[in-house]
């Protein structure tokens, strides 16, 4: 694909290029008015980065760059005779979603929309009057 592409094989914009293979699939995949409005505020350039060329991308398609989403979860005491089975929903809810971040990982074109996982495990102390 990148090596069939008429933008990275094109004499007058070789010299703008990164060696890097994913910045060039990036660029070859590029629509063309962004591409040009890229190299016209220098964004493509010899040096560029993939990380520059995904942020530009996501920028211009009005992603958001960097963002953090975070779930709160209540920590409130579950009681009651249903505790057990809130617990079990919620702890297949908090699983599922983690193998669903994991399954689709690499399926954005653009770029990995998730970068990490992280799981906090919180252990309060009974409170001792």
């Amino acid at each position: 694909m990148v090596a069939e592409s008429e933008r990275i094989n094109n004499p007058v914009d070789r010299n703008c290029f990164s060696d890097c293979w994913y910045v060039l699939y990036l660029l070859a995949w590029m629509p063309k008015s962004m591409f040009e409005k890229g190299k016209l505020i220098g964004v493509i350039h010899k040096s560029c980065t993939e990380r520059d060329i995904v942020d530009f991308i996501r920028r211009e398609k009005g992603l958001p760059i960097g963002e953090k989403i975070v779930i709160h979860v209540s920590d409130r005491p579950l009681s009651g005779a249903q505790f057990q089975e809130i617990q079990d929903q919620f702890e297949g809810l908090r699983d599922g979603l983690i193998d669903f971040l994991h399954r689709h990982r690499e399926a954005e074109v653009w770029g990995r929309i998730v970068t990490g996982i992280e799981v906090k495990k919180r252990c309060r102390l009974p409170k001792i009057y």
